[in-house]
């Protein structure tokens, strides 16, 4: 029998080689694949990972190896895996379903978005001994996924404030959103639009092709693009709103599970074509015109697998997985062709395939992606993850690639940026625009006010003078609040508002309110009364000025809409909220309209603003500030019997305290010496004016150059320096004083502008001034700020040292 093992030793040996090959094979395929493959026993110890993970983790196999699995895993998603390892310990056989996304520990610290397909591993005995999971790095997928849910969100924005009116149903005609700031123009109220079905937004006549329409849609058949139709909708009260609009249907995969129809109204169009046609058509149908229209469709990522690819050291191509099929081609087709061939001229460097070669670190993010050769001519971009094979010595003999398509990818970033780089644009234009306006207006209204201020003080003025002087006075008062209610408006939209929260006494803060106001509503015969009501707790902690603002908002309305009656403000502290009101007994407001009084621009009625003035802005600021602060605003009125505006905010108990007397306003002290420097004769003539009771020795200067030859003249207490002026300007004037003037060097100076941006007098700070006062000028502010400058010390280390 000594035959017997030589006839079963040539089929073992063959066995064994053919397990070797196989073995080879698969260990070839996951030490190139693209994906990382990993082992782990029933501990949840490491016992294999494929060489790709040093580009997913930063660490190479070898250290890795041995380590438990859970060491990898972000404390957030332990529990789950930890659950699974142990099952494992357990003997209990573990899930095979996805991982769903994990994070996992880079080498540098950082976490990186994983998901895992898990399979069972069993012995010869049937029990299991592990998992083999293949782990895909989601991370990128995971980042343009948070990029495209911002920039839904930024389009739904844009859908919000959209004039026209935006649909978004599903193929059963339900409801799921509608532009809120349309539907509340033409009557609808988009809370209870949602969720209701489209076929109870349309009359009875034109149902049946509302019928017709969701059946296609639901069947898959694509509503033809570019057809305006028309839609009738009923309207509470027996009447009814016209649209005109184009849909487009939404995708999921190649599936419709929707459309988006944009509409614009066109009642009185139709009302008119009604009137013409009645005779030939009593079923009240909307007549559809055919218009041009493009074509919308949501891309959808491509799905494809990637594509594995072998090229030998002179660039021919040896292997190609099918999946190359994705790009137009057959993988013979490509079988000993040069790799150069696929390449965009402008995307190969030989640096990557040398550092292939050279085992060195490879490209991150937009150096690892090139333009590949499509079948039809066209070009797409992929991401190539390329890796050498060598043979036993070491020496390299090919480089395997993986490749991803990334078109899409691309596409969506070239996007993104241009759309961040449009609207950054727009910011910018509409900042610039407001703030030359701004200047503009406040230069001229400056002499206007000021001037007017100073006539109305002039004694033995005739009646009917004085009149006219508080006509121009209180015009120009009007002005200066619709300049500052632009301004303030434009920084809430670009949430440049901050909020200054300080102790402030609740009695004061009415008292003060109503002493602001106290005037107008005399003027008018009105009887003006506050109270804070209920338990006090002295003084709170908020912004008082921001608050403040809002009330005179509310209390200037009130007055300005009530002939005859009464005005109320009322304050109240409760469980940390502060709860306003301010009740008139004046026209009152329609409940229809009451929705837009909010929005910017907007009125009751337009012939109000031609009755009562006003641009519409300050209740649209109001509830800016009050949303701001995290609060809430509303009103409630009656036609013809008055209104109840209201808001409340948070703010803090913050104790008691005696209320110090107000100080008197300080004076200038006599004699000393003032520049004035402005390119406006006005203005100077203005300033110079207001300061003269004050008998102070006051120099002239037109422009930055004769500031500067005053300055290295004489020496002065206090400097007024204007900004925008021909030739040398204020910014470079101070600057130039500061630097070269060894008279003036530590003079106070103190900006006199039109330019009041917080981008403004920040600029006037590092420029070296030490204050800023805005145009149209205020006597007070001006004389006060005159004389706690002169009376100052002159510190150079002061604010100007940290400017």
């Amino acid at each position: 029998m000594r035959w017997w093992p030589r006839l079963w030793a040539g089929p073992v040996r063959k066995e064994l080689e053919r397990l070797r090959e196989s073995e080879a094979r698969y260990r070839l395929m996951a030490e190139h694949a693209h994906d990382v493959i990993i082992e782990y026993d029933v501990a949840g110890i490491l016992r294999y990972v494929s060489p790709s993970v040093i580009g997913l983790l930063g660490y190479s196999a070898e250290e890795l190896v041995g380590t438990p699995l859970l060491s990898l895993i972000h404390p957030d998603n332990v529990p789950e895996i930890g659950e699974r390892v142990a099952m494992l310990s357990r003997g209990e056989p573990s899930p095979a379903e996805d991982t769903g996304d994990v994070r996992v520990q880079h080498k540098d610290g950082t976490w990186r978005w994983v998901q895992g397909r898990p399979a069972p591993m069993y012995d010869a005995d049937g029990r299991q001994i592990g998992v083999v999971s293949v782990i895909r790095d989601n991370t990128e997928r995971r980042r343009l996924e948070e990029q495209v849910r911002e920039s839904e969100q930024r389009y739904r924005q844009l859908a919000e404030q959209s004039a026209d009116l935006i649909v978004r149903y599903d193929v059963d005609g339900n409801v799921e959103f509608i532009s809120p700031r349309a539907a509340r123009q033409i009557g609808l109220d988009p809370d209870l639009v949602v969720g209701r079905n489209f076929r109870d937004l349309v009359p009875e006549g034109d149902r049946a092709r509302n019928e017709a329409f969701f059946a296609d849609l639901k069947a898959g058949r694509v509503p033809p693009q570019g057809d305006r139709n028309v839609w009738r909708t009923p309207l509470r009260g027996g009447r009814h709103v016209d649209f005109e609009g184009a849909t487009s249907p939404i995708y999921e995969g190649d599936r419709i599970i929707g459309a988006v129809a944009t509409l614009r109204d066109v009642t009185a169009r139709i009302a008119l074509q009604e009137d013409l046609e009645r005779e030939r058509s009593e079923t009240g149908k909307a007549l559809a015109r055919l218009r041009d229209s493009e074509a919308r469709y949501r891309a959808l990522a491509d799905n494809a697998t990637d594509v594995i690819a072998r090229v030998d050291m002179r660039g021919r191509i040896e292997f190609v997985s099918p999946s190359i099929s994705a790009f137009g081609y057959r993988p013979e087709e490509l079988i000993g062709r040069n790799n150069l061939d696929f390449i965009h001229p402008e995307d190969y460097t030989g640096s990557t395939r040398d550092a292939v070669l050279a085992g060195g670190a490879m490209p991150a993010g937009r150096e690892s992606q090139f333009r590949l050769r499509r079948a039809d001519g066209g070009w797409a971009w992929v991401q190539g993850t390329p890796a050498a094979i060598r043979d036993e010595t070491g020496k390299p003999v090919a480089v395997v690639t993986v490749l991803r398509d990334i078109t899409e990818q691309r596409r969506l970033e070239d996007e993104l940026r241009r759309k961040e780089a449009e609207a950054q644009g727009a910011v910018i234009a509409k900042s610039e625009f407001l703030a030359t306006m701004s200047h503009e207006i406040r230069t001229p209204l400056t002499a206007v006010v000021g001037f007017a201020g100073l006539l109305g003080k002039m004694q033995g003025l005739p009646d009917k003078a004085r009149v006219y002087v508080d006509r121009i006075a209180l015009s120009g008062e009007a002005l200066t609040s619709i300049v500052n209610n632009v301004l303030d408006f434009s920084k809430i939209e670009a949430g440049q508002v901050e909020l200054r929260p300080e102790p402030f006494d609740l009695q004061v803060f009415v008292e003060e309110a109503l002493g602001v106001v106290h005037d107008s509503a005399e003027a008018k015969g009105l009887r003006l009364t506050g109270e804070v009501a209920g338990p006090n707790p002295g003084r709170v902690l908020a912004d008082a000025g921001r608050l403040r603002q809002v009330v005179l908002n509310l209390l200037t309305n009130a007055i300005k809409f009530t002939h005859q009656g009464e005005v109320t403000l009322n304050v109240r502290y409760r469980r940390g909220e502060l709860l306003v009101s301010v009740t008139d007994t004046g026209i009152g407001i329609a409940p229809e309209a009451a929705t837009r009084l909010f929005q910017r621009f907007s009125q009751v009625d337009s012939s109000n603003a031609r009755r009562f003035g006003g641009a519409g802005l300050g209740l649209a600021i109001s509830r800016g500030l009050v949303e701001l602060m995290g609060g809430e605003i509303g009103v409630e009125s009656v036609e013809g019997q008055g209104s109840r505006f209201w808001f409340r905010a948070p703010v803090e108990a913050a104790g008691t305290r005696r209320r110090a007397a107000e100080p008197e306003t300080a004076k200038p002290p006599a004699g000393a010496r003032v520049l004035v420097v402005d390119d406006a004769r006005a203005n100077r003539e203005l300033i110079m004016a207001l300061l003269d009771p004050f008998e102070l020795q006051l120099t002239e200067a037109s422009d930055g150059l004769e500031a500067l030859e005053a300055t290295r003249r004489t020496t002065f207490d206090l400097v007024l320096m204007d900004l925008q002026m021909p030739g040398l300007d204020g910014i470079a004037a101070t600057r130039a004083i500061r630097g070269g003037s060894e008279l003036n060097r530590d003079t106070p100076i103190l900006a006199v502008s039109a330019s009041v941006q917080p981008s403004d007098v920040e600029a006037c700070r590092q420029a070296g001034m030490d204050d800023h006062i805005g145009k149209p000028i205020s006597a007070r502010e001006l004389v006060g700020k005159v004389a706690h400058w002169i009376g100052a010390p002159q510190d150079p280390g002061s604010q100007r040292a940290a400017g």
